[in-house]
């Protein structure tokens, strides 16, 4: 064995040029798959590690009405204890609600963004962290107790150990004692605790009996006993609906989803960034295109080489050699070269991993651990099949005395024709599904939103009565400061994720299939965000409502296509708790994704509710305006934390996923591009060498420079030609599928195909021109020496 690699290494150093090729080819294909590898193995282990995690669910919403189904994480707030009181036999139950704010820890304050929950004690019975002290019944039984992770409580205390019996301050609200600390989580979970205060905190503030509304931050796990499938869990939530719900609300309902589907349901959110399955599959196929693109480099300059190496087969033939002993010869050489590439792919990996992972907006990811080594192992061998297998099967198969005689072989021109043809067919699908995507990402980020979202801030503030006291201070010392032009107090800003949704009655009459998006909101809201009163009058200052404003969409739904029908009309929520006239009509804007259908949207007064601040900020003057924004904030609420975001920056959260998706294409439609046109300028190197007496012959009979390149390249031209008629139809039916999941989306259009394959034939004539200008400029007379 060991003198068949030994003279694999000599024939590779012999041909060292081609073997360059195929070594640099393959590697980038393997770094791309390790990459691709690593990424999904991590988006795939999210919340593997918890015991019993196959019986382990989410309790979800599903809203039948007349626009469809519509899905919501969120569940109503009697649930979990329901749950427990109607249905013994489950296992365990938990609720836990995503909440928000400042902590404050003697003079200094923190935000953990999106990392502080009330829990109950059973969350964490139902998943598995490590504790370093204390457990969830005593840790989180009581109000006023809570639990943070090592590396919360070292930021917080110094240490974890000097945590224990410690007391924070939560938003200005309320005294939390440090009952028990949790070992850092790891980061694929979609639970990312680093702050767990008792539920029971949060009890006195939550309606006992309230089933209509939901709050998309509320959330509650189910563990289902042993025996029991998700087809008889989700029969006991139908049953509970139809004994909780009153009967006009029957169309929603409640459904199981299963852990392991949390992190990849796009219909659904969650506590972390959804990467969808869609994704995960549109990867590894990603992954195996390049990986044969990277072995059509091999195969296509193997079988260009045929006929140097015919006379080496007829040699080893005649000596006694097999068939069999020269396949696993060529095999051999075939594994060198794929140990050479893994060898410098995985150094490209390495380098090049933490900038993917920056790039897809992912926690940084190791490369080397201890699942890569079968991955490795297993690709090793993929790529020295995938790309020896047919070489090796057509050089041992020479005849040996046509070889020695120097008859002509079988080049297998026409096979290696289809591989080019392959190559570039899927360098220009992932082309083409690139500039769909960043033209349809471009559309998203600056499409018309209905409001003006162009230098506004929002900040959050702190919501406890008395702060909401300093609301009218902040206003007038904002409005009075220099390059700020308006101010408003609101639930959220005029798009986000989150806030209330809630069934309506309407002129007396319970409207049973729409959900409307409550939006609590000052007076100055409208004017703040540019929005436009289509009919009526925008509401007064008050601290509850004293009128509504709906948009559109709504007026639409309820039947009224003429907006300024709708005024006077009696709308109320809540059990009827708040009620009042619609005064106003305001254009539809997007409180939503561009993804989603427009909502059906009220806005009303309600100040108890008001937790961000939006200011509309002059540009030119935008160092006075931040200036003045931080100084009168830190005067209304001195214990609070003061943080900003512009609301560009905002929008940007509804589409992390395809943000990545188009990270995703530029780089590896750039990497099938960079591997196609290494083999490309590898045959043509071969083509050139063995037919350079012919481009002799021609020049001394006339042909010009130009001639002979176009000679040289006028096949190749035809082949990038035919993959793209192969590619566009593929990519065009891909895409189509792909937009179909934005409301708002671009058409496909024709200068998106002609730009693709005019970027293809320019690359693929540089390609080919870098090595043919030296064969056209060449002196015949050296070409023809040797006639």
């Amino acid at each position: 064995m060991s003198t068949w690699f030994k003279i694999a290494i000599r024939n590779l150093v012999r041909h060292k040029t081609y073997a360059g090729i195929n070594v640099v080819g393959l590697a980038l294909a393997i770094a791309a798959c390790l990459l691709i590898y690593r990424v999904v193995y991590f988006e795939l282990s999210f919340d593997n590690f918890h015991r019993d995690r196959e019986r382990i669910y989410r309790v979800v919403s599903a809203t039948q009405n007349t626009s469809g189904t519509e899905f919501f994480m969120g569940v109503p707030f009697p649930l979990p204890a329901v749950l427990r009181k109607d249905y013994p036999q489950l296992e365990n139950v938990g609720a836990i609600r995503q909440t928000d704010g400042v902590i404050i820890v003697d003079d200094k304050k923190f935000r953990e963004r999106d990392r502080v929950y009330y829990t109950e004690p059973s969350v964490f019975e139902i998943l598995h962290f490590k504790w370093l002290y204390g457990n969830p019944q005593q840790a989180l039984s009581a109000p006023g107790t809570g639990v943070m992770t090592k590396s919360i409580a070292g930021k917080y205390f110094g240490s974890w150990e000097a945590a224990i019996g410690k007391t924070f301050n939560h938003n200005n609200e309320r005294i939390i004692r440090v009952t028990g600390i949790l070992d850092d989580l790891p980061v694929n979970t979609d639970f990312p605790f680093g702050v767990a205060i008792s539920y029971a905190t949060l009890l006195p503030q939550l309606k006992e009996n309230d089933w209509l509304s939901v709050n998309e931050a509320h959330n509650v796990l189910v563990k289902l006993p042993a025996g029991m499938d998700e087809v008889h869990g989700n029969a006991l939530l139908s049953e509970l609906i139809k004994r909780y719900k009153p009967q006009e609300h029957r169309n929603e309902q409640l459904q199981l989803q299963p852990l392991s589907t949390i992190p990849m349901d796009t219909r659904f959110r969650n506590f972390n960034a959804v990467f969808s399955l869609k994704m995960i599959s549109g990867l590894i196929l990603v992954a195996v295109f390049l990986l044969i693109i990277g072995s059509v480099n091999f195969i296509n300059l193997a079988t260009a080489q045929a006929v140097t190496r015919s006379r080496e087969v007829g040699v080893r033939k005649a000596l006694g050699g097999g068939r069999k002993q020269l396949m696993i010869q060529f095999l051999a050489e075939t594994f060198v070269i794929s140990l050479f590439a893994l060898i410098l792919g995985l150094v490209i990996g390495e380098f090049c991993l933490p900038e993917v992972c920056r790039m897809m907006q992912l926690p940084v990811l190791k490369l080397f651990t201890t699942d890569l080594v079968f991955f490795i192992v297993a690709l090793l061998l993929t790529v020295t099949l995938l790309a020896g297998a047919y070489p090796a099967f057509i050089l041992s198969g020479y005849n040996p005395v046509n070889a020695l005689k120097g008859a002509k072989i079988n080049t297998h021109l026409l096979f290696r024709r289809v591989l080019v043809v392959l190559q570039f067919a899927v360098a220009q699908l992932l082309l083409i599904c690139m500039l769909v995507v960043m033209s349809q990402m471009n559309k998203v980020l600056h499409a018309p939103l209905g409001f003006d979202q162009k230098a506004v801030v929002t900040v959050s503030i702190p919501k406890d009565s008395v702060s909401v006291q300093q609301f009218g201070f902040v206003r007038d010392q904002l409005l009075q400061s220099k390059g700020i032009k308006n101010v408003s107090f609101s639930f959220t800003p005029a798009s986000s994720y989150g806030g209330w949704f809630s069934r309506l009655r309407f002129e007396g009459r319970t409207i049973n299939d729409l959900d409307v998006d409550l939006k609590f909101a000052d007076h100055s809201f409208v004017n703040t965000y540019g929005m436009q009163l289509i009919a009526g009058s925008n509401y007064t200052a008050a601290d509850t409502a004293n009128g509504f404003v709906v948009n559109e969409t709504l007026a639409k739904k309820l039947g009224y296509p003429q907006s300024a029908d709708m005024l006077g009309k009696r709308m109320a929520f809540f059990d009827d708790q708040v009620s009042g006239l619609v005064i106003g009509v305001v254009k539809d804007f997007r409180a939503n994704s561009l993804k989603e259908p427009v909502l059906p949207l009220v806005l009303m007064n309600n100040s108890s509710w008001y937790r961000t601040l939006n200011i509309k900020i002059d540009p030119d003057q935008l160092q006075a305006a931040m200036a003045a924004m931080e100084k009168t904030f830190k005067m209304a609420w001195p214990a609070y934390l003061y943080e900003y975001e512009f609301m560009d920056d905002l929008l940007k959260d509804f589409y992390q996923e395809e943000i990545q998706l188009s990270v995703m294409y530029r780089l590896f439609a750039f990497v099938a591009m960079f591997i196609s046109c290494l083999g490309l300028y590898g045959l043509v190197s071969l083509m050139v060498v063995q037919r350079r007496k012919e481009v002799g012959i021609r020049k001394v009979l006339g042909a010009s420079v130009m001639d002979v390149l176009v000679l040289l390249s006028k096949e190749f031209t035809l082949l990038v030609i035919v993959g793209f008629i192969i590619a566009a139809p593929i990519a065009a039916w891909f895409m189509q599928g792909w937009l179909a999941t934005f409301n708002v989306r671009i058409g496909l259009q024709a200068n998106i195909f002609l730009l693709t394959i005019g970027g293809a034939l320019t690359i693929a004539w540089m390609t080919v021109g870098m090595r043919t200008i030296n064969a056209a400029l060449a002196n015949p007379a050296k070409a023809m020496r040797t006639e």
